[in-house]
């Protein structure tokens, strides 16, 4: 079992964590989702979100380009640094994903947490470990703020994912949750 970032034992993990405490510190109510298998997913988002490590790296394989970092919002506080982020197109900025994330920063080196909180760069990018504890894969509907965020309709669908990074010993590193825009709307504002 995964040492969890100040989780207390008795209470389950979101499947949006932690985007869902970004929503809490609005006192709004994260959207509803559920939970889907790989095989239910579109195959662009299957090809993206069904595998372990980082989403950065797969956004710029299929984009053929890197991943620029955009900061909607961020929290620090003692060795806990969360942020709410879009995942851009370097050429033209288009949103790829909506990304929160929150980090254990005793948990990285020295230089890693610098480049974390210098927020220039995708935690994917930054940290690399060997361990990825599985994702939940999830489709939702697209609220007020992640539409906005990433420039698609109210009530579009889409796919994400929750998975943890975690260290050699087990320990949680980052809890992490990824939402894509659909392939079909990053590809048409690419073409």
């Amino acid at each position: 079992m995964h040492r969890m970032l100040d989780l207390p034992a008795d209470r389950p993990r979101s499947p949006l964590a932690p985007l869902d405490e970004f929503y809490a510190t609005l006192g709004l109510e994260p959207p509803r989702l559920a939970l889907v298998e790989a095989h239910a997913l579109p195959p662009d988002a299957r090809a993206l979100l069904a595998a372990p490590g980082p989403l950065t790296r797969r956004l710029e394989e299929r984009e053929r380009q890197p991943v620029a970092l955009r900061v909607l919002e961020r929290t620090h506080v003692g060795d806990v640094y969360r942020r709410r982020v879009v995942l851009l197109r370097s050429a033209d900025a288009t949103p790829l994903a909506l990304g929160a994330i929150k980090v254990d920063l005793t948990r990285v080196a020295p230089a890693a947490k610098a480049a974390i909180l210098a927020e220039r760069e995708p935690f994917g990018r930054i940290v690399r470990v060997a361990d990825d504890a599985p994702s939940r894969l999830f489709r939702l509907a697209a609220d007020a703020a992640i539409a906005g965020a990433l420039d698609v309709a109210p009530g579009a669908a889409l796919h994400g994912r929750s998975r943890l990074v975690v260290d050699r010993g087990g320990d949680t590193i980052a809890e992490i949750a990824e939402i894509l825009v659909p392939g079909s709307a990053a590809a048409a504002a690419r073409d």
